[in-house]
């Protein structure tokens, strides 16, 4: 992902006034002690005064509240953004541009801009501090006092310690909403939807890796693979109707999710169709855990009443060196699902040996 779609996405984020809301309140909250630090030996008019009072104090309670109700956050925050530019950049040509307020001032609000939107919101944020400037000058006389005393410059490193630490506590938190964003929609691209299992992409990925260690040595004890088809799951689906199929597809999804092992995979491979890779498993240990998935079947008591029986036809695969890839090891499983559904529907076939449970 790149960095305009993640920041993109930041700005959407319902918790973006929460996170900006309290590097705002410190920003604005000690700017004000600064401007005010700036203002004690100049003869500026009182409403300048009040105008710091509520750019520093009132505003940043009033932003949260125009971007918390905002049906669209983002969009609402750039506006806020605009405006703390602006009331800024006025606070700044009344004290006469002061050098390291200044320098100190304009350097955050590129960042804040930076951060949120990138260059596109740098550059509006260049047009709110011209028109700040530019409201400054139509009310004001322009002095210059580039001078700061020490009162202004203490409270300048005030500013500067406790807003960047807010600011990187922020960007952290946003940072770490992202990667959680990100972890979700992967997680979400490998999962079936309706059999809570792995698709069947994330399973032949998977069965890639885990194909290439057994080749390599690097695999434990062998492996595995087993295709399960749903006897007469059309005869469900037209007598039961198609929720009943589902509810039959979600049943083996968590019958299959709850017996495996961490190391082994379940995912549903297409239709009525399930694929189990069984690490460290020979045949007895195969048959061991299809008997697992059949007691837990029937725990369940799913359409006990109906009259189609709950089986499924198994197909099964252990791998050895003369398996030359995974899909050769696939069309194994697979030939032997064909052999047992042609057979008698309901048992268990392993490849090669066509050995029969």
């Amino acid at each position: 992902m790149n960095f305009k779609s993640s920041t993109a996405r930041m700005l959407n984020a319902p918790r973006l006034p929460r996170q900006i809301y309290i590097p705002r309140v410190l920003g604005l909250g000690l700017g004000a002690l600064v401007i005010g630090a700036a203002l004690h030996d100049q003869a500026r008019p009182t409403w300048v005064w009040m105008l710091t009072l509520i750019g520093g104090f009132a505003w940043p309670h009033l932003a949260y509240l125009h971007s918390s109700r905002a049906g669209k956050s983002g969009r609402a925050e750039k506006i806020n953004l605009m405006i703390d530019a602006a009331l800024t950049s006025f606070a700044l040509y009344a004290i006469g541009f002061s050098i390291v307020p200044s320098a100190i001032g304009i350097t955050l609000l590129a960042m804040n801009n930076l951060s949120v939107g990138g260059v596109g919101l740098l550059a509006k944020g260049c047009i709110a501090i011209v028109a700040g400037l530019v409201v400054g000058a139509v009310f004001l006389p322009f002095e210059f006092h580039p001078a700061s005393s020490l009162l202004v410059q203490s409270a300048t490193m005030l500013l500067v310690v406790l807003y960047l630490t807010a600011f990187a506590w922020t960007m952290w938190r946003m940072a770490n909403d992202l990667q959680q964003s990100r972890d979700a929609l992967h997680m979400l691209s490998q999962t079936d939807a309706l059999s809570g299992l792995k698709n069947r992409g994330a399973f032949e990925s998977a069965l890639g890796e885990k194909f290439a260690a057994l080749r390599s040595g690097h695999g434990n004890a062998g492996a595995a693979l087993l295709f399960l088809d749903m006897d007469h799951f059309k005869q469900i689906n037209d007598e039961s109707g198609h929720a009943a199929g589902d509810g039959v597809l979600r049943a083996m999804g968590s019958a299959l999710n709850f017996e495996i092992r961490k190391a082994d995979i379940a995912a549903r491979y297409g239709g009525d169709e399930f694929a189990v890779l069984l690490d460290q498993a020979d045949e007895p240990a195969a048959h061991v855990f299809l008997d697992r998935v059949k007691n837990r079947i029937r725990a369940t008591a799913v359409f006990e009443n109906s009259a189609v029986p709950l089986t499924w036809s198994t197909g099964v695969s252990i791998f050895d060196a003369s398996v030359s890839s995974p899909d050769a090891w696939l069309a194994q499983a697979d030939a032997a699902l064909y052999k047992v559904k042609q057979r008698e529907r309901g048992g268990v076939v392993l490849a090669q040996s066509e050995h029969k449970a």
